[in-house]
């Protein structure tokens, strides 16, 4: 808890303090407001690097105010302003101001929608588009600390292909690598690696408690950067300062809240999904219930707080939920105790870490991302199961790689929501054909046993009837029954309005009347002798005024081409709309059956 937490601090674009304050905020608000019992809220790699970003736009846009005693103690945000030099005694940089603007404006957004109970709209985050969005922020995050690990100092890209360009300029000064940092760094990914994945998980069913690797290797590398004068003797960057108590809480300046609010609510929206979705998975495994609305008043809350104490915005980490659930965390008093030990860090240890090299912390966040690596063979899994979801996730991914974090998410968003209208405007229909003779009806092009009934074509529309699909719903009908009733009034219109033939009788207009006038004004030739059309609803789950309108024109057109319309499996929910929209002053009851073997009994019957 503690090396990552200093580790992320990093990723925002702060001293690791920071982090460490975030994190017992974080830690301690969650734990009595909270409702999952496993899940650990402090600050996380995803997190920390979106706020990071928007750091790295608006630091530079914040200058001090200089109070009545010459000190900057006041701050704004200006359109072209240079950024502040870091404060000393305990007065917050540039990069603080705009951390805990966004962290602050993450608490409000997050207790704006637990007040307005709008903790449903994860449903909207698919795990395809999570998927996507953290594999390809992670590759953000490994940019960001291979910098570190090599001990090269390159300017911040911006822009799309900024990850792209980074690596251009890593490979480019590759020749500038410091070995000291990366020995250093070399050697603490490889022990953090060992310990984890051939100690930790192989042996975890007989390890009570995880070997808490991370603490072992900064205690270790804090003793020998102490001990032969690291930074002295090899120029190894370190940690150096770190103040010790908790500072006075203060807010950020209300100049620097609006700039920083669209970033802000994709943070808070990114929070909120890592969180529940981590609950609610150790909630199913042991029987509890998580409330999503609660979930967002206590990040809500903990992120206000955490601002007003210099920290930044948090959400639950998986790997360290997993820890608190292995040592049998029925309740959040582990995050407690995992406070209190911040705490002492933070009153008195502070000082003892001050000789740690940065790029300890470097690898401590590499080795905590090893596990993403799995989440490239998910494309490959998707493709097989659902290619909607492989390009929701190629998408994302794309988006986040090329251009940016939160604009790849809102690319991933946008193309979820353009799927989902596209499937709802374009719904499938089938052709539904009788079982040998019985009372059961299947998919023609499913069941090569299912064959029409003389005179009756089935339809069953799947999914919902509204205005995005209403006119496609008609085609399909047309399209399915092989009967085209405009057509069928044509034909009948231009025959009435012949002269009569001399000769024979007149034969009754039917449904299988041809283009014999030889005009090609396209006369209706369609399936022969259908009387009868019956429409499967059992898979219409929904309809609206659009909709209702639409299935009463299309009964309407079929009866005045010489075929009747029947509704039959209209579910009651179904049957309440349709009244609610007067749609039975139009249709007949009687004409509603319950299933589509009483309408085929019903026709067959006339």
């Amino acid at each position: 808890m503690i090396p990552q937490g200093m580790a992320y601090a990093q990723l925002a674009r702060l001293a690791p303090i920071h982090g460490l304050y975030a994190s017992f905020f974080s830690l301690l608000v969650y734990a009595l407001l909270g409702t999952s019992r496993q899940a650990s809220v402090a600050p996380v790699a995803i997190i920390a690097l979106m706020t990071g970003a928007v750091v790295d736009v608006y630091a530079p846009l914040v200058v001090p105010l200089a109070a009545a005693d010459g000190n900057a103690t006041a701050w704004n945000v200006t359109e072209d302003g240079a950024m502040a030099a870091a404060a000393d005694g305990g007065e917050m940089t540039a990069n603080v101001v705009v951390a805990t603007a966004v962290t602050m404006m993450v608490g409000v957004f997050q207790l704006a929608m637990g007040a307005l109970r709008l903790g449903f709209v994860t449903v909207y985050l698919s795990d395809a588009l999570v998927e996507g969005f953290m594999t390809g922020a992670v590759l953000y995050i490994v940019t960001s600390q291979v910098k570190l690990l090599l001990g090269l100092r390159l300017p911040s890209r911006r822009g799309p292909f900024k990850l792209v360009l980074t690596w251009v300029d890593v490979f480019a000064n590759i020749g500038g690598t410091d070995v000291a940092e990366l020995v250093v760094g070399a050697c603490s990914i490889l022990v953090l690696f060992l310990v984890k994945e051939f100690v930790n998980k192989r042996y975890r069913r007989k390890l009570r408690v995880p070997i808490p690797i991370d603490f072992i290797v900064v205690v270790a590398a804090t003793a020998l950067s102490y001990a032969f004068d690291f930074a002295g003797r090899f120029g190894v960057k370190i940690l150096e300062d770190i103040p010790t108590g908790i500072p006075a809480p203060r807010a950020p300046p209300a100049s620097a809240l609006a700039p920083v609010a669209a970033d802000a609510f994709t943070i808070a929206v990114v929070s909120f999904a890592l969180t529940i979705s981590i609950g609610k998975s150790y909630a199913r495994r042991h029987g509890h219930r998580v409330d999503a609305n609660q979930e967002l008043l206590a990040l809500g809350v903990g992120s206000l707080v955490s601002a007003s104490f210099r920290g930044f915005a948090s959400a639950a980490s998986f790997s360290r939920s997993i820890v608190q659930d292995s040592l049998r965390g029925a309740t959040q008093v582990a995050s407690v105790v995992a406070a209190a030990c911040i705490l002492v860090v933070l009153l008195a240890a502070g000082p003892l870490l001050e000789s740690l090299p940065s790029v300890v912390l470097a690898a401590v966040i590499i080795v905590a991302l090893r596990n993403t690596l799995d989440n490239y063979a998910t494309p490959a899994r998707l493709w097989r199961r659902s290619r909607a979801d492989f390009w929701t996730w190629l998408v994302t991914y794309a988006g986040v790689v090329i251009v940016d974090v939160h604009w790849g998410l809102v690319a991933g968003i946008a193309f979820s929501m353009a799927g989902f209208v596209v499937r709802a405007q374009f719904c499938r229909a089938a052709s539904l054909g009788r079982v040998d003779g019985g009372d059961l009806y299947r998919d023609e092009r499913a069941c090569k046993a299912a064959v029409d009934v003389p005179g009756v074509r089935i339809v069953r529309y799947e999914g919902a009837l509204c205005f995005a699909n209403a006119e496609l719903f008609a085609t399909r009908v047309v399209e399915l029954t092989g009967v085209d009733p405009a057509a069928v009034v044509k034909a009948r219109r231009k025959r009435a309005a012949m002269p009569p033939k001399p000769v024979a009788t007149e034969t009754p207009i039917s449904c299988d009347d041809d283009d014999d006038d030889g005009d090609g004004d396209g006369d209706w030739k369609g399936a022969p002798g259908v009387r009868h059309v019956i429409i499967d609803c059992s898979m219409m789950a929904y309809v609206d005024m659009s909709g209702a309108d639409a299935l009463a024109r299309v009964a309407a057109e079929y009866r005045e081409a010489g075929v009747a319309v029947l509704l039959a499996h209209c579910q009651e929910r179904l049957a309440e709309q349709l009244t609610q929209m007067a749609f039975f002053e139009k249709f007949a009851r009687q004409d509603v059956f319950l299933s589509n073997h009483d309408a085929v009994l019903h026709c067959l019957t006339l």
